[in-house]
């Protein structure tokens, strides 16, 4: 990545959406990148929109802006790249001397080109004389259009070529915030990674934490939650608390913290209620409309192991989630209600992150 102060960025599903909505989420997505890379150091930067692409110029600190909009919700793809005039010799120079810097050990390559205006020479002629000046320094390489280790991307655009070799998946789906906001609470792994799988999807979530008495610095799952501040586009991530202790933690159910977390919404105008509530899995009732007056979101309540484990892993690369199924001391739901949600919303304190 050496000489690259440019990054590429993709949000794959806003080419879904029709040019007014596809211009809405561009732009908030667009101030979120502004706002991470800011809080990396980053000043001065320019931010230009073209076809299907966020082009962010005058990046400073490559590997640290790299890594952090590689975690961000929205971004599908993140290349740094080399940008240089739509002239023939001086795509093929740039692309040659990029590939020599990125070139390891790999056995095979390909060259990929698009232009998306009208030059000279066309996508086929770049792929042609682009990879003999490539075999020509590297006599051992050969040219591998299925599957090839290494590949140089060429997009000729309006305004110069950008040329890369390394793409770096994101986290994909829309912005942070898009979509309203939902209220969960926050009692194990599956919460967690619900609740950033409808981050993901463009939701706001504010967490309902239910602590066991543990200090904060010792409760993994509150460790592991507070990873998700790094991705955050926002100045303060809000967070209820509510603490149960020694005298009536056995004594509140599931049902009767799901109708707390249904006054909250309540207060928050939040749109629903998300759980990581999984059909198959032993963890008490399963809660139904009759338990709250919002709608109960449940990402995870079909999916199988795989699926759920696909999903974790993602959550892992992308907020560094280390101890996503560390146990935590849920309410039983087969308890006596003793406690109705009123009387616990004094134990709840709203903090910020």
């Amino acid at each position: 990545m050496q000489g690259a102060q440019t990054l590429l960025v993709t949000n794959a599903e806003t080419a879904l959406k029709s040019p007014k909505v596809r211009s809405i989420l561009t732009n908030r997505l667009v101030h979120q990148l502004d706002e991470i890379l800011r809080r990396k150091g980053e000043t001065g930067l320019h931010f230009r929109k073209a076809e299907g692409r966020i082009v962010v110029s005058g990046v400073k600190r490559m590997e640290e802006s790299l890594k952090a909009l590689r975690r961000m919700f929205g971004v599908a793809v993140v290349s740094p790249c080399v940008v240089t005039e739509n002239h023939r010799e001086m795509i093929l120079g740039e692309a040659s001397r990029l590939f020599d810097a990125t070139y390891e050990s790999e056995a095979t390559f390909a060259v990929r080109a698009r232009r998306f205006v009208d030059l000279p020479f066309t996508s086929r002629d770049l792929e042609r004389e682009l990879g003999g000046l490539i075999q020509q320094k590297h006599r051992r390489l050969t040219v591998d259009l299925d599957e090839p280790n290494l590949i140089v991307y060429i997009e000729a655009r309006r305004d110069g070529a950008y040329i890369y070799c390394r793409r770096y998946k994101g986290p994909g789906g829309l912005p942070y915030g898009s979509q309203g906001r939902v209220v969960g609470l926050l009692l194990c792994g599956y919460d967690l990674l619900a609740m950033w799988l409808l981050m993901r999807r463009g939701a706001k979530v504010i967490p309902i934490y239910v602590g066991d008495g543990r200090p904060e610095d010792v409760d993994p799952l509150f460790t592991e939650f507070k990873r998700i501040r790094e991705v955050v586009p926002v100045d303060r991530l809000k967070i209820y608390r509510i603490e149960l202790r020694e005298g009536n933690r056995e004594a509140v159910t599931k049902r009767t913290l799901y109708r707390l977390a249904a006054l909250i919404a309540e207060k928050e105008k939040a749109k629903g209620i998300v759980t990581g509530e999984r059909f198959d899995l032993p963890h008490g009732r399963i809660l139904n409309s009759e338990d709250a007056s919002q709608p109960i979101l449940k990402p995870l309540f079909l999916l199988d192991e795989a699926e759920i484990e696909c999903y974790r892993r993602l959550a892992e690369i992308a907020c560094g989630f280390e101890n996503l199924w560390k146990e935590h001391a849920a309410p039983d739901s087969s308890t006596r209600v003793q406690y109705e949600a009123l009387k616990l919303l004094d134990l709840a304190e709203r903090e910020y992150l």
